[in-house]
């Protein structure tokens, strides 16, 4: 009986733990009014097609997905095509109870630096090609204690003679200690190396105390804060650096809050500024099919690490989002962007784009 038994458990397990394969196609046709656009040299109508391809893979330890997408712009004025690329992977797998491994990365070759996802790269009307990857171990010493190990590394360029092939290397080492369900407290190392290109060409080293606390049911406030050591060629400088994040999700609300202060590399124009920065991100479910949408931020920087300010600017979005079906889903945007810079650097810019955007995925 106890043989028949571990033979049923032993034949359960595999269906258990069977992984879900879904691949999935997308297409999406977009009509855009942008009044500065990167190709046209002023207002104009763009009419836009987007495919897609993904797979996602799925049980209860893994996930991973994969997906690409490709963006044909017909700019009315200009009478020209132009094709921008989108690729993301992500990877997140539970070893053992105590160790979790993630990865991820994303690549964008696109002609208008406005539609990366990347806040506070320099919008310029030129092509532009923006990549990161991310790789990390998260490990449970104990009920209390936790040891995670990351590396994240970002390129950025801007196709203009001049600008710097930005390329930013960073690895970090925190500790995590749980005072309470609510309460955690830390320590983070982090070490970054700024090149252009190959070339290596400053570097910097932080020590940071962080604090993660839930006030309130499905909401939660981050906080980290230290000295930074900036060492290049000029010498050494220490500044100090902040982030603080709140979030907040629950009946149908959806609230991102993060503001700090920090040396930032793969900037675009400069292989390494110095950012004071803030973001906020929102989305209200309306009814079952209905949602909107909402996001902001605002910034400033200067080269490192404490030149003069370079550059500033902020943007704007909102959007309403319809779903249609199960598989069509119908948005409808708007979006100001807004830079100026100094006169030796002319970020100068002002944009308004209004977008209407239907989507279908397989499901």
């Amino acid at each position: 009986m106890r043989w028949a038994a571990l033979a049923a458990l032993a034949l359960a397990s595999p269906a258990l733990a069977a992984t879900r394969h879904q691949p999935w196609l997308g297409l999406a046709l977009e009509e855009r009014f942008d009044s500065a656009a990167a190709v046209g040299g002023g207002a104009e109508l763009m009419s836009k097609i987007s495919p897609e391809l993904g797979y996602l893979a799925r049980d209860e330890r893994l996930k991973l997905e994969l997906s690409y997408d490709a963006d044909l712009i017909h700019h009315l004025s200009a009478g020209n095509f132009t094709l921008d690329h989108r690729a993301r992977a992500e990877y997140h797998q539970l070893l053992s109870r105590r160790l979790t491994l993630k990865a991820g990365g994303f690549f964008y070759r696109v002609e208008d630096t406005a539609t990366l996802p990347r806040f506070g790269v320099a919008n310029l009307h030129v092509p532009a090609l923006w990549g990161r990857a991310e790789l990390s171990a998260r490990y449970r010493l104990s009920h209390r204690l936790t040891l995670e190990a990351g590396y994240a590394g970002e390129v950025t360029r801007l196709f203009l003679e001049g600008l710097p092939y930005g390329v930013t290397h960073t690895g970090q080492l925190r500790l995590s200690w749980d005072q309470t369900p609510r309460v955690q407290w830390g320590l983070l190392y982090r070490a970054q190396l700024f090149a252009a290109g190959l070339i290596p060409d400053s570097q910097g080293q932080s020590l940071a105390a962080t604090g993660r606390f839930v006030p309130w049911r499905h909401s939660f406030v981050a906080l980290e804060a230290g000295p930074l050591l900036y060492a290049a060629r000029g010498g050494a400088f220490v500044t100090p650096r902040w982030r603080a994040e709140l979030g907040y999700e629950a009946r149908g609300a959806e609230l991102g809050l993060v503001a700090g202060r920090d040396l930032v590399g793969a900037a675009g124009y400069a292989i390494v500024v110095w950012a004071d920065f803030l973001q906020a991100a929102g989305a209200l479910r309306l009814s079952r099919s209905l949602q909107l949408l909402a996001a902001g931020g605002a910034f400033r920087n200067g080269l490192a690490p404490d030149q003069a300010l370079t550059a500033q600017g902020y943007a704007l979005s909102a959007g309403l989002e319809w779903r249609l079906s199960r598989t069509l889903t119908a948005h409808l945007g708007y979006d100001r962007i807004a830079q100026v810079g100094t006169d030796a650097l002319d970020f100068g810019l002002s944009r308004n784009i209004v977008s209407a955007r239907i989507f279908w995925r397989t499901p």
